[in-house]
């Protein structure tokens, strides 16, 4: 495809071809919430305000603290997590439009959400109970929960 911008619809229908043409079922955007702050939300809002391209796809909340890592500056922090009681309600909340949408993958018919480090959340066990609550607040059969792990630290 060379050069691609995911802000433009031709460019997520063209992906999304491409990847059904080789058997993929689905893809998983990174869904970057900072306490209600939200970054590079253009693409994935676009698809499901559009509802193209027909797709599945999931999301996966990077909760971890934007630094610097690219260049070397692990330590310089450009937006903190600061993840709270309310935050946790708050951030299903966020989520329930694309829980709803029909593309959006589900296993046992719980849609499927997945955290980037859950061994960064203060108090993962209070957070997937509130969690839960919400999700049934908002009427769905709970949340399947995934987490990455990915070792870079340990």
């Amino acid at each position: 495809m060379g050069f691609y911008d995911l802000r433009v619809a031709d460019t997520r229908a063209k992906q999304a071809a491409l990847a059904a043409a080789y058997g993929l079922h689905g893809f998983c955007y990174y869904y970057y919430w900072f306490a209600g702050k939200r970054l590079l939300e253009t693409p994935v809002e676009a698809m499901l305000a559009t509802g193209e391209p027909d797709f599945p796809y999931c999301l996966c909340w990077a909760n971890e603290n934007w630094t610097r890592r690219w260049d070397g500056a692990d330590q310089e922090v450009l937006i903190a997590q600061n993840p709270s009681r309310a935050d946790d309600e708050r951030l299903i909340r966020d989520l329930l439009p694309h829980f709803r949408d029909p593309r959006y993958i589900r296993i046992n018919g719980k849609p499927l959400f997945i955290v980037y480090q859950a061994r960064d959340l203060p108090d993962p066990g209070g957070t997937v109970s509130r969690w839960q609550a919400e999700a049934a607040r908002a009427g769905l059969p709970g949340l399947y929960l995934m987490t990455v792990e990915t070792g870079w630290d340990a």
